[in-house]
């Protein structure tokens, strides 16, 4: 018995699982095929592409954009406590005061 008899013999065997709806094929562009990554020697654009496909990530992009966001909203937490307070100053002494004891 050859390798090509056990081919075809495969071959058969995948049209039927596909004729029969147990397997689904469907076409895929070649930029798009996951596993150039793991066959072929990829340039820089691709291989971005490629570990985007995957899931990826930089993890150090990832926590410098968790930095980015903590300091945003401490910023913007000052920004409200200081136009709170100035509110509270423009409203006069008593408004203040009541506004100190929470009233």
């Amino acid at each position: 018995m050859t390798k090509l008899r056990h081919l075809d013999i495969h071959t058969h065997w995948l049209r039927q699982e596909v004729r029969d709806k147990r397997v689904v094929t469907h076409w895929v562009p070649t930029k798009d095929m996951m596993a150039d990554g793991l066959t072929k020697s990829l340039g820089y654009q691709k291989h971005v592409h490629f570990v985007t496909m995957i899931g990826l990530a930089n993890e150090l992009e990832h926590i410098e954009r968790e930095q980015r966001m903590e300091e945003l909203k401490e910023s913007i937490q000052k920004a409200r406590i200081h136009d709170e307070q100035q509110l509270i100053l423009s409203r006069g002494p008593t408004t203040r005061i009541l506004k100190e004891l929470g009233l």
